[in-house]
């Protein structure tokens, strides 16, 4: 399915590049992380804060129904962990350990998306639009590295994620004004995701890796508030 998904993303694209120069929009907004994905208690929970959205997004006007039109768009979302997640990483942390640096991970998603736009004018210089899309969601966690002594030994404990591939859908609604401007208001289900992780633990010129025995499960659900600029 996502083999298929690529290659109708890359004969769209191309179509959308030639037929389209000036047919985009582009946006910078919040991603608001909600359900499992902003709760750091939960089975599939992240413990995300709000962050930020940034993307673009091409349209095709379908002549055959006004005011439809094909859209292929690409996001990218950065959220870091909330303060209760990082209080947590900091408790977990064992007795004799001094001096405790955290650089804390960050969520990173990109999804790339085609649907359907569908705009209704209301006057002339406003309109009402909602749109649907689905495609593939890149997903990543940044390393989470932890410095520290422990008896007067700077060591350094690294841990990182292996990226991953999901199914994603996104829903919206939103407003134009003076056809350029917009403000939108979007549901992203990104997926649920199992990040492999490698803990390395260096100290005195010494490393070490090793496999974590277990996985991180997220479900990675957010709402993105928006404004852009379409041309």
């Amino acid at each position: 399915m996502k083999r298929v998904l690529i290659l109708v993303f890359v004969l769209i694209s191309s179509n959308m590049i030639s037929k389209a120069q000036r047919n985009f929009g582009l946006h910078v907004g919040a991603s608001i992380p909600v359900g499992d994905f902003a709760n750091d208690n939960s089975d599939y929970g992240g413990g995300a804060t709000t962050g930020l959205n940034v993307g673009v997004k091409y349209f095709i006007p379908l002549s055959s129904h006004k005011g439809l039109s094909l859209t292929l768009g690409v996001d990218y979302l950065n959220n870091g962990l909330d303060q209760a997640s990082k209080d947590m990483v900091k408790e977990q942390t064992p007795s004799g350990v001094s001096d405790v640096v955290v650089n804390y991970t960050d969520y990173i998603n990109v999804p790339v998306l085609m649907g359907l736009n569908y705009k209704i004018p209301v006057t002339y210089s406003f309109s009402l639009f909602a749109d649907a899309a689905i495609g593939f969601n890149y997903s990543a966690m940044t390393d989470m590295v932890i410095s520290y002594k422990y008896l007067g030994t700077p060591i350094k404990s690294t841990m990182s994620f292996t990226p991953l591939t999901q199914l994603a859908y996104q829903f919206g609604v939103g407003m134009m004004i003076d056809n350029n401007y917009t403000i939108g208001l979007h549901s992203n289900l990104l997926g649920t995701h199992s990040f492999k992780a490698k803990a390395t633990q260096s100290s005195s010129g010494y490393s070490q890796t090793s496999d974590v025995p277990t996985t991180m499960d997220l479900k990675i659900d957010m709402v993105t508030l928006s404004v852009g600029i379409r041309f």
